[in-house]
């Protein structure tokens, strides 16, 4: 068995790849975006999507985060 050596996290790695959070709207998400920049968090634009809307973001040990809505309908 493998274990991590304090390595910072790799997409490259077999493993979790990211951890994604549902907003209930757009406005929230573009909500999000203005607090995090507020904070001095690095993070990408919203982006639209096909599938609806997208914030990615880092914790501290580089594991992304997203934020995203996504209309009710398929």
């Amino acid at each position: 068995m493998s274990s991590n050596r304090g390595e910072p996290a790799d997409p490259a790695r077999t493993g979790a790849d990211h951890v994604a959070f549902r907003v209930a709207s757009r406005a929230e998400l573009d909500e999000w975006a203005g607090r995090l920049a507020a904070l001095g968090v690095r993070h990408s634009p919203v982006a639209d999507r096909a599938y609806g809307a997208v914030l990615c973001l880092r914790d501290p040990d580089e594991f992304q985060l997203e934020l995203f809505w996504r209309d009710n309908h398929p």
